[in-house]
């Protein structure tokens, strides 16, 4: 199985909670929500991305050109993904998760794999469900990784092509703007 997962926080704890499995784990370390991200699985649109990252925030959010071997390492990583493979999309309800849930499903469109997601969101709601504190999250880096262990083995359910299709319009639409922020509802 191939997990995609965004955030560098969630991608350090899935890799800590799978670690026991041979899934690979293919981590995008950019935050869809802000920057342009008009074509950007194109080396046009990364430069761009990036560029516009630092000039924007400059020190404030680290080593750009660090996240940006590992996004070009990511994209090369999921062009290498073969039909028939199954892969697992982590996201929550927040515009980067999301957006990066479109753009990914988007990108897989020539592909004939079968696409899983886990809602950390739902997944977290329901994990929490019968206990006296609950925690309502925002990103799927703040779970921790026995959190996510449980979400692999209770939480994981397969979209429908119809869903499918959807998701690749709406990526193919947000690659395609040129905005440069984007909201979640």
């Amino acid at each position: 199985m191939i997990h995609l997962i965004f955030g560098d926080s969630a991608i350090g704890s899935l890799k800590h909670a799978l670690s026991e499995h041979k899934h690979k784990i293919i981590g995008f370390p950019i935050d869809f929500s802000i920057g342009p991200i008009r074509n950007v699985y194109e080396n046009s649109g990364i430069k761009s991305y990036f560029t516009w990252l630092e000039n924007s925030y400059h020190t404030v959010w680290g080593n750009f050109e660090d996240n940006q071997t590992m996004y070009q390492q990511s994209l090369q990583k999921l062009a290498d993904i073969k039909h028939g493979d199954q892969v697992t999309i982590w996201t929550c309800e927040n515009a980067t998760e999301q957006i990066g849930l479109r753009i990914i499903c988007n990108l897989l469109k020539e592909k004939q794999v079968e696409i899983n997601v886990v809602n950390t969101y739902n997944a977290m709601r329901d994990y929490t469900e019968r206990k006296e504190l609950r925690n309502e999250i925002r990103h799927t880096g703040e779970c921790n990784a026995e959190q996510l262990a449980h979400f692999h083995e209770f939480s994981i359910f397969q979209i429908s092509d119809g869903l499918t299709r959807t998701l690749e319009q709406e990526g193919e639409k947000l690659l395609q703007s040129t905005s440069i922020v984007r909201s979640w509802k």
